[in-house]
This record gives C-alpha cells, structure tokens and sequence, in this order.
C-alpha cells in the first residue's frame, strides 16, 4: 500500500510540473514599451517561436518579467534603445535562430545573455557604454557569423572564452578601445572570411592562438598600433586569400610562417610625400613574386624602400618581393 501511494504522487508531481511550459500565444512579438515588456512577462510563457524584438524605445529598462523564457526559435533582436541599462531578463534564453544587441545608447553589459548556448548568428555593435561581453561566457558555438562593430569601450573580448568555432564570417571593427584579442583562446576555425580592422589600440593578436584555419579571406587592416602578429602561429589554412595593409607600427609577418595552404596574399603599396609607387597593390601567389615600380617627383629621390615583406629588393626603380 505504501508503495501505491509513493507511485501515485510521483506521477501526480510529474505532472503538475510539466503543465508550466507553455508555447507563447503568438508567433512572434516586436516590444516597444515597458507595459508590453511586462504583459508578456505575466503570460508565463518560456518558447517564442518567431521573433521577440525589443527596440527603438525611450522607456524599456526593466527585462526581468522574460524571465521564463528560455527558446527563441527566431531572432532575437534588442536594437535601439535609450533606457535600457542591462538585459538580465533574458538570462535564461539558451537558444536562438540569432541574437543582435546594437545601438544600445547605454547598456553597459550582456550578462543577461549568460544562459545562451547555441545561436545561429551573433551582433554585437554600436553600444557606445559597453564594457564587456563577459556575458557569452557559455556560448560555444555560431552556426552564421559574427560581428562585434563600433563598441568603443570595448577592451577586450573576454566572455568568448568557450568558443570553439564559427562557421559564418567573424568581423572585428571599429572596437576603438579593443587592446587584445585574448577571450578568442578557444576559436580554432572560422568557415567564412575573418576582418581585423580599424581597432586603433589593439596591440597583438595573441589570443588567436588557437585558430587553425579561415574558410575564405583573412583580412587585418588598419590597426595602428598592432605590433605584431605572432598570435596567428598556428594558422596552417585560408581558404582564399590574405590581406594584410594600413597596420603603420606592424614590422614583420612573420607569424604567418605556419601556413601551408594559401591562394593569395595582397601586397599593398604607399609612397611618403615627393613619389609614387604603383600599382597600390597586387595578388601574389605561392612560390611567385610582385614588382613594384617607384616613381620620385622633380628634386626628390628613393632613399629607401621597406614593410612588412619579408624580403625584397630595389634595382633602379623596381622593387620586388
């Protein structure tokens, strides 16, 4: 008897727990105001399977009632609003067909987001507060891309930590504070093209030292203060080509020495005041080489020709590399 009676209140509180998850009643919602915040909120709903958007509103500061929501089978999108500090109501979403958190005038954080998991694309860009992304510290893989854009109190990408791979694109731009790419430490491969640019305080890239290969082109481009590359040594693959310009304190590149498969590298070229060099830049393929012809103005002459190559010579007003 005492055995029936422990059987029948199992089952009893089996279901009693399950009639909690619940499919939201529409599709897909699009939040403008607080009140609407707080009315799906009170639904105590956990599944959105369209979109949830919360954006361009003046008055949205409080996430906390999604707290039960834990799946977005669309995107989710928080775009574009001016009160809203944190998103720690979303903390328990750990899947989404992609998240973008952009144009948040002064959200310092995505902690709320420390509960997602899996995310078919991934943006992050133009928070002018954000600090960190210490918040993704879960995420391990992006099926689509990823771009973290125009964040410029953005020191560093710590929060990234688990993550292993992605297989879209993965761009790195305009991060003006950004001074090292250390929280990529997991990343070993990027299935698209993968753009380090314009990050003007970014020292090294040395928290790429596990990346092994990039599916299309690799671009680094403008990062004036990039010292070196010598955290890209264990780079052996890139699907196309390799472009590397515009990194004025950048001397060698000689942490790309691991490379074993690669189309093309671009060679791009500059002149300083009194000549020109052309072309500006040029293709070059594996085993071959590029010439660059110098052109000095009346009164001027080459004194010296020089970069990130690692070698070439100047005969007469040629330069090869």
């Amino acid at each position: 008897m005492n055995r029936f009676a422990r059987t029948i209140l199992a089952s009893s509180l089996t279901y009693s727990l399950g009639v909690w998850a619940d499919t939201c009643p529409e599709d897909s919602y699009k939040l403008a105001t607080q009140a609407q915040v707080d009315a799906l909120g009170a639904k105590g709903c956990d599944k959105v399977v369209g979109n949830l958007e919360i954006i361009d509103s003046d008055e949205i500061y409080n996430l906390e009632p999604l707290a039960p929501i834990d799946e977005i089978q669309g995107a989710l999108t928080i775009s574009g609003n001016t009160a809203l500090l944190n998103l720690d109501g979303l903390v328990n979403v750990a899947t989404a067909a992609s998240v973008s958190v952009d144009g948040n005038t002064i959200l310092t954080n995505v902690d709320g987001l420390r509960g997602l998991r899996q995310v078919g694309s991934l943006s992050i860009s133009g928070n002018p507060m954000l600090r960190d992304v210490e918040g993704l510290s879960r995420l391990v893989t992006v099926t689509g891309d990823v771009i973290l854009d125009s964040n410029p109190r953005l020191q560093n990408l710590a929060g990234f930590n688990r993550l292993i791979s992605v297989d879209g694109s993965l761009s790195i731009h305009e991060n003006l504070a950004l001074l090292t790419t250390d929280g990529l430490s997991s990343l070993t491969r990027v299935g698209g093209d993968f753009s380090i640019q314009e990050n003007p305080a970014l020292l090294d890239v040395n928290g790429l030292s596990s990346l092994t290969r990039i599916g299309r082109d690799f671009s680094i481009q403008e990062n004036v203060s990039l010292l070196n590359i010598d955290g890209l040594s264990g780079l052996i693959r890139v699907g196309s080509s390799i472009t590397i310009k515009g990194n004025s304190a950048l001397k060698s590149i000689e942490g790309l020495s691991s490379l074993v498969a690669l189309t093309s590298v671009t060679v791009s070229a500059s002149a300083s005041e009194g000549g020109s060099i052309s072309p500006a830049s040029q293709q070059v393929f594996p085993g071959l080489s590029a010439q660059f012809s110098l052109v000095a103005d009346p009164g001027f002459y080459a004194s010296g020709v020089g970069g990130t190559c690692p070698s070439g010579s100047l005969s007469g007003a040629t330069y090869t590399t």
